[in-house]
């Protein structure tokens, strides 16, 4: 839990490096989000993270491959909740990543999102590891972000990020 501003995309990108160091660069990264702007930015973002041999493929609702199953070809999949929804509703998502990461996860109670984590198989004894960002650490009117995620690992919030000089007063 970061506030706008602090990193939460650098912190995620580390965390993804080190856990594919750990798991085997062969590891499968599948980042969510609940806008189309929102995947491009966290593409971007994630570059530094990635090693030369890493590759990237979007999916919005303009964006799909031509065959769901060339999903594997890729290291790292961007993907909007909705469009990995609609796939997983047709049964052609495949079920192939290593880690979950997912964006502004305060959204995490819609139903949407249940219904995708529950088909990549996130919680299984094997399914993969979940990382959630927010900046936003309240619980919803759905969900809490504390029964997908256990309580935050850190949090930083906007107040000691301008009385420590990172962000500017508002």
């Amino acid at each position: 839990v970061l506030a706008t501003g602090l990193g939460k995309t650098v912190v995620a990108g580390e965390a993804v490096r080190r856990l594919r160091e750990i798991g085997g660069a062969g590891s499968r990264v599948l980042v969510l989000a609940h806008t189309v702007d929102l995947v491009h930015q966290l593409e971007r973002s994630f570059w530094p993270f990635m090693s030369t041999s890493d590759s990237t493929y979007v999916v919005t609702g303009n964006e799909k491959p031509q065959s769901w199953s060339d999903l594997e070809r890729f290291s790292f999949v961007f993907a909007s909740k909705d469009s990995v929804h609609i796939a997983q509703e047709a049964d052609v998502f495949p079920k192939i990543f290593d880690i979950v990461v997912v964006d502004e996860c305060h959204h995490i109670g819609a139903t949407i999102y249940e219904s995708v984590l529950t088909n990549l198989g996130v919680g299984d004894v094997d399914g993969p590891f979940l990382i959630g960002l927010t900046a936003t650490p309240k619980e919803t009117k759905t969900a809490s972000n504390i029964e997908y995620f256990g309580e935050p690992i850190y949090s930083y919030s906007l107040k000691q990020g301008i009385n420590d000089g990172f962000l500017a007063p508002y």
